[in-house]
C-alpha cells in the first residue's frame, strides 16, 4: 500500500505539540518551589504565569482556528515556535514574578496558540476523514510525549546548570524542532499537494456528511448548535480536574518531601498514561460512540480523585496519576472527534477555535487549588471539589443529540 503522506503532517504535529506542551505546561510546575525561593512568594502567586499563557490560548484560539482554515498552517505554527523559543530566551532574563506572567502571557501564549493543539487537531482532521479518530489521537500523543520527556530534561537541567540556563537552553531547543520541520513538511490539505484524501467511512454515531457536500458554517451557526454547549458542559470540568493536578503536582511533591526526579517520574508517569488513553480513546472514537467514551473517561477521572482524596505515599500518587492520565488523554481525542464529526474538516479550525475559550477557563482550577492549599494546608478541599464538578459533566453528555445521515 502507498504511503500517505498525511502521516508525514501528524508526526510533525505530534513534535511541535510535545514541545509546546511539554515545556510550558508540563514543565512549569518544576521552577515552581525555586521561583518560591527566590522572588520570596507564594505557590498561588505562581501558578498566575501559566494561567496567562493559558488565557492568551483562550483569547486566541478563535481567531488562530479560523486563520488555519483560510491561510498556510507551516507559516502558522512557524510563527508560534519562534515566539516560543524566544519566550523561554526572554525568561531566563526575568528579574520579578511580573515579568515572569507577562512573558508567559505573550510570547509563550503566543506559541501555545499557534504551535499547540489547535494546529494539531485541525491538520489531523483536514488530512484525515475515515481514520480521523485515529489521526487526532495520535496527533494529541504529541502533548502527552512532551510531558513524558521534558520534565526530567528540564529537572535535569535545572540541578546542573541552574534555572536561568535551562530556560535558555529550552527556548532554542523549541526553535530547532518546531520551524525547520514544519517549513519544510507541512502542508493543509491532500488537495494542496494533489493527493486523495483519506476517504470517509460510516460512524457509529450516525454517517456524517461528507465534508464536500457541507455549506460552509458561519460562527453564528456554531455557536447555536446544542452540540456545542453540550460538550463545553462535559468537558470543560474534565479539563478543570486534569488541569488542576497537573499544575500543581510539583508543589504536592514538595509537600510530601518527594525529591526532583521521583517528583519528574510523577509528570512522566502521568503524561505516559495519557498517550496510551489518546490511543485508545482516538482508535475507539471512530467505531464507539463518543458518548460511552466520555463517560469511561468521567469514570477514571472520579477514580483517581478518590485516590488522591486517600493521601497516597509516593506509589499511590504514580498509580492516582496513572488513573488520571489515561483519562486526561481521552479529552482531546473525543473533543476532535466530536467537532469533526458535527462540524467537519472545512470548518473544524473554526469551531474549535471557538470552544477553546471555555475550556481554557479550567485553568483558574489550579490557582484556586493553590489557594486553597496556601489557606487550609492540604488539598482534601480542592480534591473534593475536582470530585463534585464532574457530575454535571457526566448528566450533560446524556442530552448530546445523535447525529443524522
Amino acid at each position: 500500500m502507498r504511503w500517505y503522506y498525511g502521516w508525514n503532517v501528524i508526526a510533525v504535529a505530534l513534535v511541535f505539540q510535545a514541545v509546546t506542551f511539554g515545556m510550558a505546561l508540563f514543565s512549569t510546575t518544576y521552577f515552581i518551589p525555586i521561583w518560591m525561593d527566590e522572588f520570596s512568594v507564594g505557590r498561588a502567586d505562581l501558578m498566575w504565569p501559566v494561567l496567562a499563557a493559558t488565557l492568551t490560548i483562550g483569547v486566541g484560539a478563535p481567531f488562530a482556528g479560523t486563520a488555519m482554515d483560510r491561510l498556510p498552517i507551516r507559516y502558522i505554527v512557524s510563527a508560534g515556535g519562534t515566539f516560543y523559543g524566544l519566550g523561554f530566551l526572554a525568561l531566563s532574563q526575568a528579574g520579578a514574578v511580573w515579568q515572569i506572567i507577562t512573558i508567559y502571557a505573550l510570547l509563550v501564549g503566543a506559541g501555545l496558540v499557534m504551535a499547540g493543539s489547535v494546529a494539531g487537531q485541525t491538520l489531523a482532521a483536514k488530512w484525515f476523514r475515515g481514520r480521523r479518530g485515529l489521526a487526532v489521537g495520535l496527533v494529541t500523543v504529541g502533548t502527552s510525549l512532551g510531558g513524558s520527556v521534558f520534565p526530567p530534561l528540564v529537572t535535569f537541567l535545572i540541578e546542573a546548570w541552574g534555572w536561568r540556563e535551562a530556560s535558555a537552553a529550552m527556548g532554542g531547543i523549541a526553535f530547532l524542532l518546531i520551524v525547520p520541520a514544519t517549513l519544510l513538511i507541512v502542508r493543509n490539505s491532500p488537495e494542496e499537494m494533489g493527493i486523495e484524501p483519506d476517504p470517509e467511512v460510516e460512524s457509529p454515531d450516525g454517517a456524517p456528511t461528507p465534508a464536500a457536500e457541507r455549506p460552509t458554517l458561519k460562527t453564528g451557526d456554531i455557536l447555536i448548535d446544542k452540540a456545542f454547549w453540550i460538550t463545553v458542559l462535559a468537558f470543560l470540568p474534565a479539563s478543570f480536574v486534569f488541569s488542576a493536578v497537573q499544575q500543581n503536582l510539583g508543589p504536592l511533591a514538595d509537600d510530601l518531601a518527594i525529591d526532583g526526579q521521583r517528583a519528574a517520574s510523577l509528570m512522566s508517569t502521568l503524561s505516559f498514561s495519557a498517550i496510551v488513553g489518546k490511543l485508545i480513546f482516538g482508535a475507539a472514537s471512530d467505531h464507539v460512540d463518543n458518548r460511552y467514551l466520555f463517560w469511561c473517561e468521567a469514570g477514571l477521572i472520579v477514580l483517581s480523585t478518590y485516590l488522591l482524596y486517600l493521601e497516597p505515599g509516593y506509589t499511590g500518587l504514580l498509580v492516582a496519576c496513572a488513573v488520571l492520565g489515561a483519562a486526561g488523554g481521552g479529552t482531546l481525542p473525543l473533543l476532535g472527534s466530536i467537532i469533526g464529526k458535527r462540524f467537519g474538516a472545512r470548518d473544524f479550525g473554526r469551531a474549535m477555535g471557538l470552544l477553546m475559550p471555555f475550556l481554557t477557563t479550567s485553568s483558574f482550577s489550579y490557582v484556586i487549588a493553590a489557594h486553597m492549599r496556601d489557606v487550609s494546608g492540604n488539598y482534601d478541599g480542592a480534591i473534593l471539589g475536582a470530585f463534585f464538578v464532574m457530575i454535571p459533566a457526566i448528566i450533560g453528555m446524556a442530552f448530546m443529540p445523535r447525529l443524522t445521515r
